[in-house]
């Protein structure tokens, strides 16, 4: 799934849910529920980058990047969990089967060396922009505190790897 269908589906999802944190509205969530906006993707590749990239700062950003989502994602299943989220809900940011993969990370998936970190480069951006997104607006529209702190952490998170990102020199 591209970063704008994640979106879209964000959206979709921000205007049709009933709430059910005790100071949780439908964007926290939504936010909540699909783990914060496709940070799980965002892992993901990064999690490739550390296996198949060759240039030690695109794993440093990336090493970066495992560790820090591990944690947000640990904090929003705590969430989803006390929560009790209806499963659509809970199940909409999980792994997608593999017939709904996006193509270019399967092409990433194929490739090495320079060519792998060029398309790294354009896919976490994507992904950056697509986490910010989603993090400005259950910052903006969210009213739990607990999820506007997580959202808060992950936007310095977003700005600090977007301009790591933007300054490899690939």
């Amino acid at each position: 799934m591209g970063p704008m269908t994640r979106i879209a589906a964000v959206a979709l999802l921000l205007t049709t849910l009933v709430g059910c944190g005790a100071d949780a509205n439908d964007a926290d969530e939504t936010y909540v529920g699909l783990r914060g906006g496709g940070l799980g993707g965002l892992r993901s590749i990064a999690e490739l980058a550390l296996e198949r990239s060759d240039d030690e700062a695109v794993t440093g950003v990336a090493a970066d990047m495992v560790d820090q989502i591990s944690d947000v994602l640990d904090d929003l299943r705590d969430l989803e969990d006390d929560w009790d989220l209806p499963p659509i809900v809970a199940s909409a940011g999980s792994s997608l089967p593999s017939s709904v993969r996006d193509p270019d990370v399967e092409r990433l998936e194929e490739l090495e060396g320079a060519e792998f970190d060029e398309l790294w480069v354009q896919l976490a951006l994507e992904s950056l922009a697509s986490a910010q997104s989603s993090a400005e607006t259950v910052v903006a529209a969210g009213s739990s505190s607990a999820v506007r702190e997580i959202a808060e952490g992950v936007l310095a998170d977003v700005t600090r790897w977007t301009k790591a990102v933007e300054d490899l020199d690939v």
